[in-house]
């Protein structure tokens, strides 16, 4: 076991893989570049069966990612329902005080965790935590960057989850308490679900204004390759928690949204310097985004 300093400081990091070797290492690399004096890391690789190498990958590098005192690393590899029951996996395993998951092709900024711990002990209330995020391309060039506010559930169950699950850390009291979980019959907006029911059991959401992961546009992400089932998940979702159904009213919902997002200035553009590994020894290049906006295309 590594030499926990302080409870508050050990993470555990789920990363759910199918066939997403080439961006896997960097994700590793990010997630062992957020390791200091005062956090503990627990990576946990969860892949689905992979045929791409990853599992050969895994294998080669497993005792080399257990070299270090201050970061636990573990993968497993078989059959399952999805992501989603590949996270409750990797969660039922997990060990740290703060949990969350991380996909293959994403990556946590500097000092993202050290960040994530910092706000937990302004807010020890909080049981979950979220930021904002940078939008990259496949080379890690910044496309856009969205800054968010305090989630206001009225928002959520008319509209979609708009924290990105890369910025998103939970307490393990949801964990034990029996709350967090994914209902695994949904394959692509299971993470809309868990949130609305968790913060319908009572659940405190804190907003950290910073930025704390980077989210790649791959090509191969689930929500753009599957946008039609997409929408109507999640529009099942939203029915669920009691959405409204008028058109009207869901509209005067995200009016009220955008005008506490104007307000707070989150449709500002901005320039950012900011760090994007490439290897999963978090070897980094230093890149720029200019100007940045909330939309982007591709």
């Amino acid at each position: 076991m590594p030499n926990i300093i302080n409870r508050d400081s050990h993470f555990s990091v789920v990363t759910p893989i199918l066939n997403g070797l080439q961006y896997l290492p960097r994700c590793i690399g990010s997630v062992r570049n957020n390791i200091n004096d005062c956090i503990d890391v627990e990576h946990i690789v969860q892949d689905g069966g992979s045929l791409d190498g990853t599992v050969d990958y895994l294998s080669a590098h497993e005792n080399v990612f257990k070299n270090s005192s201050s970061f636990m690393f573990s993968w497993e590899s078989g059959s399952d329902k999805g992501m989603y029951d590949a996270i409750n996996k990797g969660w039922m395993r997990s060990t740290g005080d703060f949990v969350s998951w991380l996909n293959g092709d994403e990556q946590y900024l500097p000092r993202t965790l050290n960040t994530v711990r910092a706000a937990s002990l302004l807010h020890p209330e909080a049981d979950i935590f979220f930021g904002d995020v940078i939008i990259c391309d496949g080379k890690g060039d910044a496309l856009a960057a969205r800054r968010e506010i305090a989630v206001k559930p009225r928002h959520l169950c008319n509209g979609v989850l708009y924290p990105f699950s890369a910025t998103m850390f939970f307490h393990r009291r949801l964990l034990d308490q029996g709350l967090l979980f994914f209902d695994t019959s949904y394959k692509l907006c299971g993470d809309f679900d868990l949130i609305l029911n968790l913060l319908s059991a009572g659940a405190r959401m804190v907003h950290i204004p910073q930025y704390l992961s980077l989210f790649t546009i791959s090509g191969v992400n689930l929500s753009t390759r599957h946008k039609s089932a997409l929408l109507t998940e999640s529009e099942a979702i939203r029915k669920k928690h009691g959405g409204v159904h008028r058109n009207c009213l869901r509209r005067a919902m995200l009016i009220d949204r955008w005008f506490h997002k104007l307000i707070a200035g989150c449709y500002r553009r901005d320039s950012i310097d900011y760090d994007y590994v490439i290897d999963d020894i978090g070897g980094s290049v230093k890149k720029r985004g200019h100007n940045l906006g909330w939309s982007f295309v591709i």
